[in-house]
């Protein structure tokens, strides 16, 4: 402690400056004591530790653990099981590789024309004669087309009436019925069924029924050759087809052509049918 007015050094517990009789504060003498600054100190330290401890306990601050011995022994223990695996099978020390994620099927469709239009021939040629003869009726717009029972069974009966001859007018319906159906499955498999209907639409009134025998209703078409070509064949589908085909009449002494009309023919193929594929629908191609 030293005197504030003429610096002189003094004792602890001085009250005057010996020197030039300067008195001594009491604040002073308290904050040159040793006691009072270690005091000081203890303070602080105490108030930082009980920080601390308040910390730790409302988790605030969380200690770390230095268990030596567990941390050791729990190493050995890994490094054993990887020593053990790597050893057993080396390509553990690889890194593993993912296995690559399978890629979906996608079916590409495709233009099969000149593959497909000779296979496919018996089957469109026995749809050939009746959507020829229906070219003048749909290319006009004059008729609405709808491709149904009463489509499918007039066409069978046509086949076998125009093409095969072995239909006759004033056959009996009975017989129509058992001819018709086995010609619809040849054609159409088991997508549609025979139900003759007479209706005043078209197709509904090529052919009419009297009593129990059938006729020829609808207006013949001589002089004329029934044509169809198949322009294009797409598979759309794994043994699915769409064709798109031209059909008209051709006049047989000038070999001029009639009207003509385009339809999309959908197939599939069939082990087990007569000509090795169906029909599933026929729609009219604008």
């Amino acid at each position: 402690m030293y005197c504030k007015k003429c610096g002189t050094e003094l004792r602890e517990n001085d009250t005057f400056c010996y020197y030039c009789g300067n008195r001594i504060g009491w604040m002073q003498r308290m904050l040159s004591s040793k006691a009072f600054i270690g005091s000081v100190i203890a303070v602080f330290v105490v108030i930082i530790a009980a920080v601390l401890t308040y910390l730790i306990w409302t988790g605030k601050i969380t200690m770390p653990s230095f268990d030596k011995g567990q941390t050791t022994e729990q190493n050995k223990i890994v490094d054993s099981g990887k020593s053990g695996k790597d050893s057993d099978n080396p390509a553990a020390k690889a890194t593993a590789t993912p296995a690559p994620t399978a890629t979906p099927y996608a079916f590409t469709p495709s233009d099969v024309t000149k593959t497909m239009k000779k296979e496919m021939k018996p089957l469109t040629e026995r749809l050939k004669p009746f959507l020829a003869y229906s070219a003048s009726f749909y290319a006009n717009g004059s008729h609405r087309f709808k491709f149904d029972t009463t489509f499918v069974t007039t066409m069978a009966i046509f086949n076998l009436e125009h093409s095969d001859k072995t239909l006759r007018y004033g056959d009996s319906m009975s017989k129509v019925k058992k001819e018709a159906k086995k010609e619809i499955k040849k054609i159409f498999g088991s997508n549609y069924k025979y139900k003759f209907a007479y209706t005043g639409t078209y197709p509904g009134y090529v052919y009419r029924p009297t009593g129990n025998t059938i006729v020829f209703n609808s207006m013949r078409i001589p002089g004329k050759d029934y044509q169809m070509k198949v322009k294009k064949i797409t598979e759309y589908e794994e043994g699915k087809y769409r064709l798109t085909v031209e059909a008209y009449l051709t006049n047989v002494a000038s070999n001029t052509k009639g009207e003509i009309q385009k339809y999309t023919v959908l197939a599939a193929k069939d082990e087990q049918s007569e000509y090795g594929y169906i029909v599933e629908k026929i729609k009219l191609k604008k």
